[in-house]
């Protein structure tokens, strides 16, 4: 996760959003409960990783427009 954020000016703020909410649920997972954790929350990270799908696909249909990418970033 610290890798992605650190290449979060390449994303667009709502990509950015959706990967630092997955970075908040994932700083809860406490060390040995990997598959308890993944049980509990199976749901809520199975919507993010779709919600990413869905915001990274529509960044790629207008990634030749460089220059109203950077005017939109926040």
């Amino acid at each position: 996760m610290f890798k992605t954020s650190l290449h979060g000016l390449w994303f667009s703020d709502e990509v950015f959003e959706k990967i630092r909410e997955l970075d908040l649920l994932l700083f809860e997972l406490k060390k040995g409960e990997v598959i308890s954790f993944g049980k509990a929350h199976y749901e809520k990270i199975a919507n993010i990783r779709h919600e990413l799908e869905r915001l990274l696909a529509r960044d790629m249909l207008n990634l030749h427009d460089v220059k109203n990418f950077l005017k939109a970033k926040r």
